[in-house]
């Protein structure tokens, strides 16, 4: 949970008021089948200071502040289970692009995926958020023949 968290404050950057005006954006498709309400009912849509175990940009900080070098990767803005029958390619490209705002300002560059709950699926718009991507989906393809 808590890179969904640190996403979504790093969305809002510090200091910043709620989240709840970026939730109003997002597409109706995030809802998903098996999840009753939106996977953001729990959210106190807050900040870091009021809700500091919500948030994870220190989290954020630490990796990126460690003397190894690490990768820092996404896993889905909102943990969208891409290979459930009712994730649309176009929801599943909103959360790409969503983490990719968040990213971006920072200076990271998104290489790698993990599929939640390794639900996988929608491996072109996968491959088309990005050179990174589209070589994780080629090692994919070559690795399942």
């Amino acid at each position: 949970m808590a890179s969904a968290m640190a996403v979504r404050m790093l969305y809002m950057g510090p200091g910043a008021g709620t989240d709840s005006e970026m939730l109003k954006t997002l597409p109706t498709e995030l809802r998903q089948a098996w999840l009753e309400g939106d996977w953001f009912d729990h959210d106190p849509c807050t900040n870091a200071q009021q809700d500091p175990m919500w948030y994870g940009g220190d989290v954020v900080a630490a990796i990126r502040a460690c003397r190894v070098p690490q990768e820092i990767g996404s896993h889905a803005f909102s943990h969208l289970i891409v290979g459930d029958p009712d994730c649309t390619a176009e929801s599943f490209d909103s959360e790409l692009r969503a983490c990719r705002r968040v990213a971006e300002p920072l200076g990271i560059e998104l290489k790698s995926f993990v599929f939640p709950r390794n639900q996988m699926g929608h491996f072109d718009v996968l491959a088309s958020n990005g050179r990174a991507h589209a070589e994780m989906v080629a090692l994919l393809s070559s690795a399942s023949s």
